[in-house]
């Protein structure tokens, strides 16, 4: 079985963290709630800063033997379909999606739908990386659903939700 590197992994961290940031930012610039427009402005801090903390651990993280080309191309190949099909994939998406949310309790959905996306992302890959890269994995995991819970709460919350 070919076994994802956290290499990997983190550099596709950093591409969606940098969607989500532009996403955040956006709508935060955007809202009209307070209560949203803090939350947002919240996330895209939140955001930048795994963008940072992605950043130190790529750096660090450790040189494994390279697969084989066929399983590199295997490897990247499911990886970028992975990305490509999630909600905030793919270049600019977020900045995009931000300018198709026609109010607050649209933004609001179309976040969780990303943070959805991000920890399945996550949790696909946490099965394909080694037992020693699981612990990272799950601590992406844990704060995706982190700012799950917090954008449900508003969401529920807030009296203006249709």
């Amino acid at each position: 079985m070919v076994m994802l590197s956290a290499r990997d992994a983190l550099r596709y961290a950093l591409k969606i963290e940098t969607n989500g940031q532009a996403f955040y930012r956006y709508v935060a610039d955007v809202a009209q709630d307070g209560n949203v427009k803090m939350l947002f402005a919240d996330l895209a801090v939140q955001e930048a800063r795994h963008y940072r903390t992605f950043s130190k651990l790529l750096a660090k993280a450790p040189e494994r033997p390279e697969p084989s080309l066929q399983e590199r191309q295997q490897i990247e190949a499911y990886l970028q379909t992975l990305y490509e099909h999630a909600l905030f994939g793919g270049d600019d998406r977020g900045t995009a999606l931000a300018h198709q949310a026609d109010d607050e309790a649209s933004a609001l959905r179309a976040a969780m739908a990303f943070e959805k996306d991000t920890m399945l992302f996550f949790n696909e890959l946490r099965t394909l990386a080694p037992p020693e890269d699981d612990e990272m994995l799950s601590a992406i995991i844990a704060e995706e659903l982190g700012h799950l819970r917090q954008l449900a709460r508003i969401l529920r919350d807030l009296p203006w939700v249709p």
